[in-house]
């Protein structure tokens, strides 16, 4: 930093962030101070970098190292939503193993298990997307789900809402036909 070397926890204690910025994760909001400082590696002299502190995940900062250029607060913030970003996919694999099974999935083909995969992701996807409306129809599958989490806090909505549609989904013997009208072809009348 400025032609000196210097470590970087006692470069990030040097600044304690001007940038606020909240975010929720696992359920809990926290109030984020946020700064950035221009850096060198020595190895890496001729390229620009930038390490990012972030203040109030925990009582050290986060840092992290970008080369992105930084011009003013929106890409500050840009790349500390990008890392976050980065840890909800992480959730999403976790919630593939966890909720869907899909390591224990068992076929006799490459693309059989593509094509499993793919849709458990698209499912996923979709669960997502609606979670972030909040309508009416999530809030009932989220109220279901809470019975069965009696004894556990489940912070994260996406399992929730995952064991409110098993839980709703658990007792149906009819399938869709009694939720949608399913239209019957007439008989094909043969020549």
């Amino acid at each position: 930093y400025q032609n000196k070397r210097i470590k970087v926890p006692e470069l990030a204690l040097r600044r304690k962030g001007k940038i606020t910025f909240s975010s929720t994760i696992k359920g809990k909001k926290y109030a984020l101070k946020v700064s950035h400082i221009p850096v060198e590696l020595p190895c890496l002299s001729k390229v620009p970098l930038n390490m990012v502190v972030v203040y109030g995940y925990g009582q050290k900062p986060m840092k992290l190292l970008t080369n992105k250029p930084i011009k003013n607060k929106e890409d500050v913030l840009a790349i500390v939503k990008a890392y976050i970003t980065r840890w909800r996919i992480e959730e999403n694999f976790r919630v593939q193993k966890q909720e869907y099974h899909l390591e224990k999935v068992r076929t006799l083909h490459l693309n059989s298990l593509r094509l499993i995969h793919c849709l458990v992701s698209y499912l996923i996807g979709h669960h997502s997307l609606l979670l972030e409306k909040e309508t009416y129809y999530v809030k009932q599958v989220l109220h279901r789900a809470k019975a069965t989490f009696l004894d556990q806090k489940i912070r994260l909505k996406l399992y929730r809402f995952i064991r409110g549609l098993a839980e709703i989904l658990r007792f149906d013997s009819t399938g869709i036909q009694a939720y949608k009208r399913v239209k019957k072809r007439p008989r094909a009348h043969q020549l």
